[in-house]
């Protein structure tokens, strides 16, 4: 099976994949804030995403917390009037539905 194909049965199989991946795409004209973890994968993972959205043309600012979970404290020091905001690799902790009063909050685990 081609990377190709695999990606398009991942796509199909998972709704929220399927969300993500259509929401950064739909991206525009907008500035990012990132907090990856800061582990190994949450680190690449958040390498990629940065990546991915640097060549789409799109500002990013990326903190690297020391801790795994995202308080409010730390999202109102870093937010610079970024209205999207993505988590990565920091876990689906409930509490993050609290700040989207704050900005759209994409979390990726």
């Amino acid at each position: 099976m081609s990377y190709q194909k695999f990606l398009e049965e991942q796509l199909k199989a998972d709704k929220g994949l399927k969300n993500i991946v259509e929401r950064i795409s739909s991206i525009r004209n907008e500035n990012v804030l990132l907090f990856p973890h800061d582990d190994p994968d949450g680190l690449t993972a958040g390498l990629i995403i940065e990546d991915l959205l640097k060549s789409r043309g799109l500002a990013v600012k990326t903190v690297i917390l020391p801790t795994y979970e995202l308080s409010k404290e730390e999202l109102l020091k870093h937010q610079d009037g970024q209205k999207v905001v993505i988590i990565v690799d920091k876990g689906t902790i409930g509490y993050y539905d609290d700040y989207t009063d704050l900005a759209e909050i994409l979390v990726i685990d």
